[in-house]
């Protein structure tokens, strides 16, 4: 799947600006953080196929018939270990305003977001992100611009726990090497 690196890719940089907070969100509908690969799976939202896991630890699953907002699109479940941490949904350009009103209706004001700056330059420069988050950082919406000027929405639910298990994972792969 096209989408697959990039998906990834945001959801491993998506730690980056997700913090540790006690209070936050507890999955995305009937999908619960903490969930086995299988439990997952077993939900059927779509045809997940798994890509493996990579470096880092987190073990992937992609689909490109996940229904959201009656729009067929993207999207991916992260696991840890086995357990289920993160989901990334790819969502339209035209629709981001309407999904970050839908956000703001949902959870409130942002806890954090990118300046107005940044997000003008997704507008106007390649390669460039912005990002609102919401709910102590554990629902992100994220808009990107790549290389070709083609821009992107994708919506992150994260565990409040994924960065300490993505360390933990990490550092654990390397410790027999070092």
């Amino acid at each position: 799947m096209k989408i697959k690196n990039y998906l990834l890719g945001a959801a491993v940089a998506g730690s980056v600006m997700l913090s540790n907070t006690a209070l936050a969100v507890d999955g995305y509908k009937g999908l619960k953080f903490g969930m086995s690969t299988q439990e997952v799976l077993d939900q059927r939202l779509c045809s997940f196929e798994s890509d493996g896991i990579d470096e880092n630890g987190i073990e992937a699953f992609y689909c490109d018939d996940f229904n959201f907002g009656s729009e067929i699109t993207d999207a991916a479940a992260y696991f840890i270990n086995g357990k289920f941490l993160r989901f990334g949904i790819l969502g339209s350009m035209d629709r981001a305003e309407g999904l970050m009103n839908g956000l703001t209706a949902k959870y409130g004001s942002p806890s954090s977001m990118s300046t107005q700056e940044e997000f003008q330059a997704v507008d106007s420069l390649p390669d460039r992100s912005a990002y609102i988050a919401f709910d102590q950082e554990t629902v992100v919406l994220k808009v990107e611009s790549d290389v070709n000027f083609n821009q992107s929405v994708l919506l992150i639910y994260t565990d409040t726990d994924f960065d300490k298990m993505l360390l933990d994972s990490q550092a654990n792969a390397m410790s027999s090497d070092l």
